[in-house]
């Protein structure tokens, strides 16, 4: 997958790409995803009939491109705004490609698919993921840039660094128009960190910004679960796994300087950290790769 141009007419550096994850939403079994030097993209599943008869081979060892038409990453496509959609008889004008640029949030609103780019947000039309009127979206009203978007209960949660935000969509529109709805400012204190710390989990909704945890039913109320390790994001703990290693006699207390021995305090590094929930378990997992450390919360 190559980097798409961006708006300087440079490709994305590798630093990057290598640091700035893909962002994804699921919209109507459909995997968007979008990427600020890589491009917005559509993973759409295939069901292939009968593959015992359908055998296809490369030309030869160095060959590194798909053999179509059986293979499944030819469901991967590039997503282009359309510049029309079911209202251009009407006279409403559409966004062009060159007109939109990969947005860094993204989240399904009922039908609609939503993107964030700086302080904007989106609406695509009902059911037309590629379709976005000139118009339909909402800015707000803050000095930092979205940093992460999510559906709760028919309303969106927008999020900053340092602030939460509660969009409420128009309950009818005649021309299917939900840019028309309210906005609210819920904290001017607790952001997120990215879209990928952000998960929804039964009727909670979690996410993460560099002070700590925190968890809403929907109902504007904010309550951190995070306090018994609040130290991790505002200070540092000690690392258990430390003394277990010494104790155990695989590492010396001497061999600090050693890359495979866990450091004596950790803190938090928020480089690709994200939030995972497990159903089966009732679980919530906050991963810092960087530190290579995973919390989890279960049982309160």
């Amino acid at each position: 997958m190559k980097p798409t141009k961006t708006s300087t007419g440079k490709a994305g550096s590798g630093a990057e790409r290598q640091e700035t994850p893909f962002v994804f939403a699921e919209f109507q079994d459909v995997l968007m995803m979008s990427h600020p030097s890589g491009g917005l993209w559509a993973y759409i599943p295939g069901t292939f009939q009968d593959y015992t008869q359908r055998k296809s081979a490369t030309t030869d060892a160095f060959w590194h491109e798909p053999a179509p038409p059986y293979s499944e990453s030819s469901m991967v496509v590039q997503v282009e705004m359309a510049g029309t959609g079911p209202f251009a008889d009407d006279g409403i004008v559409y966004l062009l490609p060159s007109d939109f640029q990969p947005p860094s949030a993204m989240a399904v609103l009922g039908s609609h698919m939503a993107y964030a780019r700086g302080r904007t947000i989106y609406f695509s039309d009902q059911g037309y993921p590629a379709s976005v009127r000139d118009g339909m979206s909402i800015v707000i009203s803050s000095e930092h840039p979205i940093t992460a978007i999510e559906e709760q209960l028919g309303n969106l949660t927008i999020w900053t660094e340092k602030e939460t935000w509660l969009y409420y969509p128009p309950s009818s529109s005649p021309d299917g128009n939900i840019a028309g709805g309210s906005i609210t400012r819920v904290s001017d204190s607790i952001g997120c960190l990215a879209p990928s710390c952000v998960v929804k989990a039964k009727q909670n909704m979690f996410w993460m910004d560099a002070n700590g945890v925190y968890r809403t039913t929907g109902n504007l109320s904010i309550s951190p679960v995070s306090d018994n390790i609040a130290p991790f994001f505002t200070d540092f703990v000690t690392n258990p796994m430390t003394s277990y290693f010494v104790d155990s006699g695989t590492s010396s207390p001497v061999a600090t300087a050693d890359a495979n021995t866990p450091d004596t305090t950790i803190k938090i590094d928020p480089r690709g950290a994200h939030l995972t929930y497990n159903p089966k378990l009732n679980a919530l997992f906050a991963t810092f790769p960087k530190e290579r450390e995973m919390w989890v919360l279960t049982g309160g």
